[in-house]
């Protein structure tokens, strides 16, 4: 391991690490690890969990599936549902066009 890189994640209030749980059941959590190496706007090296690394490109705009992911870049099942929906109307519609195109034609 380089010395020079930060070993936690270096976004404040990250509690990305999950330690396990106190005696009345209470999760323990801490910073994360830091996974992702990126420069700064200083050009300084910083250290950031995936975790945040996800939320930052959620916020952002530009993680993969943004219109179906919630602020903490999990899939929300209600977005999904939606999109879901809207495949099998699309596809019922190309079926039913796809039947009138061979009633036509014959």
């Amino acid at each position: 391991m380089n010395p020079d890189r930060p070993t936690h994640c270096e976004i404040p209030g990250c509690q990305s690490l999950y330690i396990g749980t106190t005696a009345s059941g209470e999760p323990i959590r801490k910073r994360g690890k830091a996974d992702i190496f990126v420069r700064d706007r200083f050009d300084a090296l910083r250290g950031i969990c995936q975790a945040c690394y996800l939320r930052g490109l959620v916020a952002d705009g530009k993680a993969p599936n943004q219109d179906l992911l919630d602020d903490d870049g999990r899939f929300d099942p209600a977005k999904v549902r939606r999109n879901w929906g809207a495949i099998e109307h699309a596809q019922m519609e190309l079926e039913a066009t796809a039947k009138r195109t061979r009633r036509s034609e014959t």
